[in-house]
């Protein structure tokens, strides 16, 4: 038998331990890298690149449904859409008086939306806070459940107090335009009111009635001003009380 013949004898002659432990030695010396290890692993990436996702996708429809929340409730300030434009074309009422425009007042016609929707007898109550703002309390009686409903804000000029161009929020730090562009300066009767643009429009005044003369006029400088008046809802103002 030749040398080399006996070599390979040795090597084929080993003991099955020494092969064994030789083996195991190599695996602990290499990472485990099994197709189960392998499987699970891409699992995980794929469940947390799916978590961050869903994380994104839920904060960010919170998000959306607050704005969206903040924007459905308007009315005189009912709604609040986060800004405080002046729509084009559109000039606030100048030589202001604040203390002439406290009180009360009702609305007597407004352009459509669903957060007003179903409600009649609607009326705004502006008073002066110590901080220099309004206090806003808008009331509304909703004919599908029966129920008076109400809410409570604050409105501040965006400029000067002597230029009828004011914010309103009646959600958190959201505000949103009220414009008074048409108004009866010599006794502060009737006011024409629009928000941030022009799908925001009301005819208030300080009686639940008004004359034809004044509903005539409202919706001929409305018109002049771009408004959709085809649109316009009449408010029922009658004689049942709020609590």
């Amino acid at each position: 038998m030749t040398n080399q013949d006996q070599s390979a004898t040795v090597r084929h002659n080993l003991p099955t331990g020494a092969s064994e432990n030789k083996t195991q030695k190599g695996a602990q010396d290499r990472p485990c890298q099994t197709p189960i290890f392998d499987s699970i692993g891409l699992s995980v990436r794929k469940y947390l690149h799916a978590l961050c996702r869903l994380h994104h996708l839920v904060f960010n429809g919170m998000f959306k449904g607050i704005a969206k929340k903040a924007k459905s409730l308007a009315l005189l300030g009912w709604a609040v859409t986060g800004c405080s434009p002046l729509p084009e074309g559109i000039h606030p009422v100048g030589n202001f008086k604040t203390k002439e425009y406290l009180g009360t007042w009702y609305e007597i016609a407004r352009l459509d939306h669903r957060f007003e929707r179903n409600v009649e007898r609607v009326s705004a109550h502006y008073t002066l806070r110590p901080d220099g703002t309004l206090g806003v309390l808008n009331r509304g009686f909703r004919t599908t459940d029966s129920v008076w409903k109400s809410a409570q804000g604050k409105a501040r000029f965006v400029g000067s107090t002597d230029t009828a161009h004011l914010e309103v929020s009646f959600f958190g730090p959201f505000y949103s335009s009220y414009v008074v562009f048409g108004l009866d300066s010599a006794a502060y009767q009737y006011a024409f009111v629009c928000g941030p643009d022009r799908k925001y429009l009301w005819l208030l005044s300080r009686t639940p009635q008004v004359s034809d003369s004044l509903r005539n006029k409202f919706v001929q400088e409305s018109q002049a001003l771009g408004f959709d008046t085809t649109g316009l809802i009449w408010t029922k103002q009658d004689s049942v009380q709020g609590p």
